[in-house]
């Protein structure tokens, strides 16, 4: 068993990989054992993703996790190896000695058809079902962000799944196990319904639940609300002043709405609170100063992202390849500045860390744990890329999880590393992994 931990960002010369791991010896190896809380297992292409509140573990079997049921140490391990595993588990967690006859293991029910469209020689990680499903709920926005992606304004609604379509493909989520979900847009606060499709996802099993906004319909009702909710909220804000943030947002005030939502959603105690803020020339000058804003909000912590040209970013001037490094570096080093205080996170930049040795599988997530579908029911294998997989009105999740576009995704990138059975390569929005991975950029007509 191995930490889990998913680097999605990565160099892409790697000199060495390694993992560590830890174990915890157990001194009384007669007494019985039990599962000390309900664990989540999840089957990727080989192995397991085991989860519980402390994290994810990777594991080669689950054979001895099934075995612990008041069952003692010597019963259950024959050699070394078995006492080695079990003493993982015990370091993190995952079994006890107290009593606890109701915990079990909960595995997804997968058809063994899905299984055997692989050949797992020949692919790289992936999990058999999505790990993590974002969904826009509307295409609607009450500001007009000049770097939209999606092209969303106050009047953008064409196209749009009914609510009974989005309350099918939570509940066909929650129904196979997908255990974390993603409320995206547009703002996904326009959607009237935003409250009672959160209400569905949980009544429908989905464990974790985050949203992102842009904090103008937030007041204190609807603050109560999804802080009942939600386990993480990502507020955007582009620039560290109002000026800035109000002329790349669109609207007046808007600056100050982000910033009172934060507040309010952290008197209600959201779990985790984020920042996330685009950078383009309007704001690059103001990281720093971003920064010190996260720190005055007290949020969690602050994701920088590159500007993407799709939507109207397109319509905006693009960052050179040397001024994405110039960036990296600056933010690598305002990273190591605010350890301790705040995360500072990137999106879409070159990797500007060398892989974590307690990292143990590498690579972008898009079609390997992450499904994306869009307001109009078109799924992606992420948000950022063009490429049309299916409709989610006419397939089931499974389904298109594993259609030929998916598996394609999943083959072994085309390169010389030692390590293709464990990486899967960098962002796919980005053309050099795009080709690696031979990525038709044409939609599919469905």
């Amino acid at each position: 068993m191995i930490i889990f931990k998913n680097e999605q960002y990565l160099p892409c010369s790697i000199p060495e990989i390694s993992y560590t791991y830890e174990r915890k010896t157990i001194s009384d190896k007669e007494a019985p054992l039990y599962l000390r809380e309900d664990l989540f297992v999840y089957p990727k292409n080989t192995g397991f993703i085991v989860e519980n509140n402390n994290g994810q573990f990777l594991v080669d079997s689950i054979d001895l996790l099934q075995l612990i049921r008041g069952i003692s140490v010597n019963d259950i391990c024959h050699n070394e190896t078995d006492f080695e595993e079990i003493e993982q588990y015990y370091r993190y967690g995952l079994i006890g000695y107290e009593k606890n006859t109701t915990a079990k293991l909960i595995i997804p029910e997968i058809n063994q058809r899905y299984f055997n469209l692989y050949d797992i020689s020949q692919t790289t990680w992936f999990c058999h079902i999505p790990l993590k499903i974002e969904l826009d709920i509307t295409k609607k926005c009450n500001l007009q962000c000049k770097h939209c992606s999606r092209d969303a304004s106050p009047i953008t609604t064409e196209g749009e799944m009914s609510l009974q379509n989005y309350v099918d493909v939570i509940q066909q989520a929650g129904k196979i196990g997908v255990p974390e979900f993603s409320f995206m847009g547009g703002e996904p606060t326009c959607n009237p319904s935003f409250i009672e499709l959160a209400t569905v996802a949980r009544m429908s099993g989905i464990r974790t639940l985050s949203t992102s906004t842009n904090g103008w319909l937030i007041n204190e009702d609807l603050a109560k609300k999804i802080a009942i909710l939600f386990d993480s909220v990502q507020v955007s804000i582009h620039g560290a002043d109002s000026k800035t943030h109000d002329t790349i947002v669109g609207r007046p005030g808007a600056f100050s709405r982000a910033c009172k939502a934060i507040e309010l959603l952290k008197e209600h105690g959201v779990p985790s609170l984020n920042i996330s803020c685009t950078v383009m020339n309007e704001n690059a000058h103001q990281m720093d100063a971003m920064i010190q804003l996260a720190r005055d909000l007290q949020v969690q912590s602050i994701r920088f992202l590159v500007l993407f040209s799709k939507g109207r970013g397109c319509q905006l001037n693009q960052w050179k390849i040397e001024e994405k490094l110039e960036m990296a570096n600056k933010l690598r080093t305002l990273s190591d500045k605010n350890i301790n205080s705040l995360k500072v996170q990137s999106g879409g930049f070159p990797s500007y860390y060398m892989i974590g040795n307690n990292a143990a599988i590498y690579g972008c997530p898009a079609g390997r744990s992450l499904m994306y579908i869009s307001a109009d029911g078109d799924v992606r294998a992420c948000g950022n890329l063009d490429h049309t997989i299916g409709n989610i009105r006419d397939k089931k999740i499974m389904d298109l999880w594993h259609s030929d576009a998916m598996i394609g995704l999943r083959k072994k990138p085309s390169c010389d590393c030692p390590y293709t059975d464990i990486c899967a390569g960098g962002c796919l929005s980005n053309e050099y992994w795009s080709k690696m991975f031979n990525i038709d950029t044409t939609p599919i007509m469905t």
